[in-house]
């Protein structure tokens, strides 16, 4: 029993460090001292334990799986647009279950969360993987066009694939949860490429100005991995802004998850007006 009490102090350490680094660095950019209200604290615990679920979950989505349906066998004529879940920076598709879960109970046959590969492998390497996804979803379940949920880097990712591998015409419309769309300082602190790509001098964000699709950013003013915050709320994109809720904590609370069914289920989904 002390290996298990010693292994989630390990866990729950490890994950404290970077919540508690880009607290800090969130605090500086913005130029006020950390204050230790009550949803502060809040949100700081629900970030923290996020991380630390996060990370035994990964090795249980490193083999992807192939898109399936889920309930009935036949899709029935109302049948919703099937669903690719897109990962953000280190993730796979096991960070996702929580989102593909609530999708999939309330309706939504075809949800698919996907990985990244390779490791390193680069944001134009992603895109143009994401963009072979998004063909066999389609293949597989005989719809026309699907529907993109991106956490985090994701979100870029999906814009990239859009804009310069042919999306345009095979998504319907894009929901992004938490992602920098101009790039993060806390790239500095990744090793891998696409790490150094989503610095805001990244040549991708740079030139990422608008999306060709119907699409909505969901952002939140305490997400400490979006530095600086507006990187989050690009003036071309719709943008719905929550109070209090973490990084990571976006891909499991309760009040995304509604909006996130809200948004797919929305027919009145629509291009935001040129600001």
């Amino acid at each position: 029993m002390s290996w298990l009490v010693t292994a989630l102090a390990l866990l729950a350490a490890g994950a404290l460090v970077p919540v508690g680094v880009g607290f800090c660095v969130l605090a500086v950019e913005r130029g006020r001292p950390i204050r230790l209200t009550r949803a502060g604290i809040s949100v700081f615990a629900r970030e923290w334990a996020a991380h630390a679920v996060a990370g035994p979950m990964l090795p249980l989505g490193v083999v992807q799986l192939a898109p399936a349906p889920f309930g009935p066998r036949d899709d029935p004529p109302d049948a919703p647009t099937p669903v690719v879940l897109v990962p953000g920076y280190a993730m796979n598709r096991a960070c996702m279950f929580v989102l593909a879960s609530y999708l999939r109970r309330r309706g939504w046959r075809w949800v698919w969360p996907v990985n990244h590969r390779p490791h390193s492998g680069g944001l134009h390497r992603f895109a143009q993987q994401l963009g072979a996804s998004v063909d066999r979803v389609r293949m597989v379940s005989g719809a026309e066009q699907v529907d993109l949920v991106c956490h985090s880097m994701g979100g870029v990712v999906a814009g990239l694939y859009l804009r310069e591998y042919g999306g345009a015409v095979k998504v319907r419309r894009l929901v992004t949860l938490g992602t920098p769309w101009k790039g993060s300082r806390m790239g500095v602190f990744g090793l891998r490429q696409e790490a150094v790509e989503m610095l805001p001098t990244g040549d991708v964000v740079q030139r990422l100005d608008g999306l060709p699709v119907p699409a909505v950013a969901i952002a939140s003013d305490t997400d400490h991995m979006v530095i600086p915050p507006d990187s989050a709320t690009p003036p071309w994109i719709r943008v719905v802004r929550l109070d209090h809720v973490g990084h990571l904590e976006m891909l499991s609370n309760a009040r995304v998850l509604r909006l996130v069914r809200d948004l797919l289920a929305d027919e009145r989904f629509a291009l935001p007006e040129a600001s």
